[in-house]
């Protein structure tokens, strides 16, 4: 009994376990993560690019007499606030960061940052000065005027003359360059045209010897059959010749034989 209480003990502990757990989990989901800012602006000066809740970094111009400015920074959603707004006071001249931190519900943090340029204060008018100490001022104000507008002439003169030299050269050399370019065209055409002409000449003689050839291999074969036709020609005349001399020794030899008969029958 004591076994099946520990272990009913055990199993209601395990359960009450588990029914926190999954209930401090809900609880943990079902806190928002949104740290966004449904507006966002300030009191001098003109938010760019204009605000989006998405968008965390803008930048803002204001005048000189602007030393401190209001930022009004709303979170998007309730349970999400605002932590802190940073340099929004006390602004120097040139570029200054605000920084606006915003916090989720569920701790989720994001910072907003706005560069502010504050732009040169005026000058205050100085006291003003007797009229003998102004018209001498003025004066030399004058002159000085004077002085820089001659030098500056001068100056932008002979900058001017440098120029002028100077793009004369560049199109002196420009022109001889291009010069040189023809040139060598040219002469790349010239080649390039002998080149061609060499090739069809040599073509020409090539086409020229092989039909001289030929004609020397046809005279050849030409001749060949006219000495074996002399030869065959003279073999014949040679055989023709030996059978009329057969021929004439054997009539002789039947005259003097017909010619013993004859005068044998005479002395009888």
């Amino acid at each position: 009994m004591k076994k099946l209480k520990l272990k009913n003990m055990i199993f209601c502990i395990l359960a009450i376990l588990l029914i926190m757990g999954v209930g401090s989990k809900e609880a943990y989901a079902t806190q928002s993560r949104d740290n966004s800012l449904k507006e966002l602006s300030i009191s001098a000066g003109t938010l760019t690019p204009e605000f989006y809740y998405s968008t965390t970094r803008y930048t803002a111009v204001v005048p000189g007499d602007i030393e401190s400015i209001e930022v009004t920074a709303i979170p998007n959603h309730p349970a999400a606030r605002v932590v802190s707004i940073t340099g929004a006071d006390n602004l120097s001249v040139g570029e200054n960061i605000i920084l606006i931190e915003v916090e989720a519900q569920d701790g989720t943090p994001v910072v907003y940052q706005i560069t502010v340029t504050r732009e040169e204060p005026e000058e205050t008018s100085e006291p003003e000065r007797t009229t003998e100490a102004a018209s001498s001022e003025a004066t030399r104000e004058t002159v000085k005027l004077t002085v820089n507008e001659t030098t500056s002439s001068k100056s932008k003169q002979d900058s001017s003359k440098e120029k002028e030299v100077d793009s004369e050269d560049n199109q002196a050399s420009k022109d001889e360059i291009n010069k040189l370019k023809n040139e060598l065209t040219s002469l790349k055409r010239k080649y390039d045209k002998d080149v061609r002409v060499l090739f069809i000449i040599i073509v020409i003689l090539a086409l020229i010897g092989t039909v001289i050839l030929v004609l020397l291999l046809g005279m050849a074969s030409r001749n060949r059959g006219l000495i074996d036709e002399l030869k065959s020609l003279q073999l014949r005349a040679g055989i023709d010749q030996g059978l009329d001399t057969k021929k004439g020794a054997g009539k002789e030899k039947a005259n003097d034989s017909e010619g013993d008969y004859y005068f044998e029958e005479i002395d009888d």
